[in-house]
């Protein structure tokens, strides 16, 4: 499915122009995260999927959650070589609070993480991440030497993804991806690589709005969820500025339709049962 392009400035721009001049930017983003929140509670949660990097340690069995698990669905180490999870052996673990513990110490591979910052002028590419800086993608690796590997993306904004690698060109001076960033990999930006990692597989949650991303990053939802979007930021504007309103009740009426159409989507009906199985909102950050 594929993600929104649309940023928590451009909703806010669809509003009648009365009701977006009411009220202030930190108003919209209060009311966004609200409506998030809202759709996380009323969608399967096996809806919202993704994967994510565990950095791992020498000697370390305890690890922090990262802030976008939800709930952990299995945790699976990458083959060498391998650009895909080995789900048919999942790593013991348990969740304790707000971290997870793995059941053992996992021998860390001898080969030395690579990290670097993207030099200025990188190609367009979403595919790879290029830095020139001697000894870093350059001849001192063989060809496809990488494969396998987990990147670690920071973005200027802060955003953070991760992807596995699928090889890497010296003569190129890319680390080649396996897919494709939500981002480029843009000038200033901090990469990792390592072959000490496991992939988490967890249900998760939608990125919240903040003050810095309001007008640069993209609302966390699919494009089909547009206009659910945008009828329940409607209805909260609407709900601010006189709560007995026409309006007010059109648009809560609206936004409770379409939350419940998509309640419902996420489900998928099997003879005289529902069972959740669900079209995966997939994410990988």
């Amino acid at each position: 499915m594929k993600a929104s392009a649309l940023t928590p400035q451009d909703y806010v721009g669809l509003l009648p122009l009365v009701l977006a001049r009411r009220y202030q930017s930190p108003f919209a983003v209060k009311k966004l995260n609200e409506i998030l929140s809202e759709i996380e509670q009323a969608c399967d949660p096996d809806y919202m999927v993704g994967e994510t990097g565990l950095l791992l340690l020498s000697g370390v069995t305890d690890y922090p959650l990262p802030a976008a698990v939800r709930h952990i669905k299995g945790l699976y180490a990458v083959p060498p070589g391998d650009v895909i999870p080995d789900r048919n052996h999942s790593i013991g673990h348990i969740i304790m609070g707000s971290k997870v513990r793995l059941d053992a110490v996992i021998s860390l591979s001898e080969d030395e993480d690579i990290t670097g910052t993207v030099p200025a002028s990188p190609p367009s590419d979403l595919t790879k991440v290029y830095d020139t800086t001697a000894g870093k993608l350059d001849s001192a690796l063989e060809d496809d030497a990488l494969a396998g590997r987990l990147v670690r993306v920071t973005h200027a904004g802060g955003a953070v993804e991760y992807r596995i690698l699928k090889g890497n060109t010296p003569d190129d001076h890319t680390a080649d991806i396996n897919g494709a960033l939500d981002a480029q990999a843009a000038a200033g930006e901090a990469y990792l690589i390592t072959a000490n990692f496991l992939i988490i597989e967890h249900q998760r949650y939608l990125t919240r709005v903040t003050t810095s991303t309001y007008q640069s990053a993209a609302l966390d939802v699919p494009q089909d969820f547009e206009n659910l979007v945008q009828a329940g930021l409607t209805y909260k504007y609407n709900l601010q500025a006189d709560s007995l309103s026409k309006e007010t009740r059109k648009w809560e009426e609206e936004y409770a339709t379409l939350m419940n159409n998509y309640k419902v989507d996420t489900t998928k009906i099997r003879g005289t049962s529902i069972r959740n199985i669900p079209r995966s909102m997939p994410s990988i950050s």
